[in-house]
């Protein structure tokens, strides 16, 4: 079976590099930021001092967060929020799906993935439907509450702001760095 596209080209193919800026104040309309073939490459996507995460077979790791161990857990820019369960959180009135914290809190989880050690990450929780009724498509704090309560925790677009984000295909390395194979997430703090 062929790789992913991203793959067959002959240079810059062993992953990617998502670069995005933090959205000022709740949020923006939107951010612009860079998505860079490679990882190790070239000077504008070098791994440089950030976290890694390798991941297992079927591309999930464990986030462990306020005494729970989330095994179904991934990052997907796709995704426009954090999605995550903590009875603790207040919801939402008008969408009792979404957390609304007002004033917008830091919390913290620690990502582990294979022998690797756990890493702290910090990300920030809003007011779900105030960041709704700006019309604002790039917030740092917007989350959901799990369907259903499901144990996952999803890493979604709220991740990458403020973030270099690099994705590693399975079986490659950065030139020169066999010791580093994906699959894998590396990212900074």
């Amino acid at each position: 079976m062929p790789g992913p596209p991203l793959a067959r080209p002959p240079t810059f193919n062993n992953g990617i590099v998502i670069d995005l800026p933090a959205p000022a104040g709740p949020g923006a309309r939107e951010v612009h930021g860079t998505l860079t073939f490679g990882v190790g490459t070239a000077g504008n996507n070098q791994l440089g001092r950030a976290h890694l995460l390798p991941l297992r077979p079927d591309g999930r790791f464990t986030t462990l967060y306020k005494g729970q161990t989330i095994t179904d857990s991934y990052i997907d820019s796709g995704t426009e929020s954090y999605i995550f369960t903590d009875p603790a959180l207040p919801r939402c009135a008008r969408v009792n799906w979404a957390y609304c914290m007002a004033p917008e809190t830091s919390l913290q989880a620690a990502v582990s993935g294979g022998n690797a050690a756990p890493v702290d990450v910090r990300f920030r929780v809003g007011n779900f439907e105030a960041i709704r009724d700006l019309k604002l498509g790039a917030v740092a704090g917007a989350a959901v509450a799990a369907n259903g309560g499901r144990s996952e925790f999803v890493w979604g677009a709220p991740f990458f702001m403020g973030r270099r984000v690099s994705v590693l295909i399975q079986g490659m390395s950065p030139p020169g760095q066999p010791d580093i194979k994906g699959p894998l997430y590396a990212f900074t703090p």
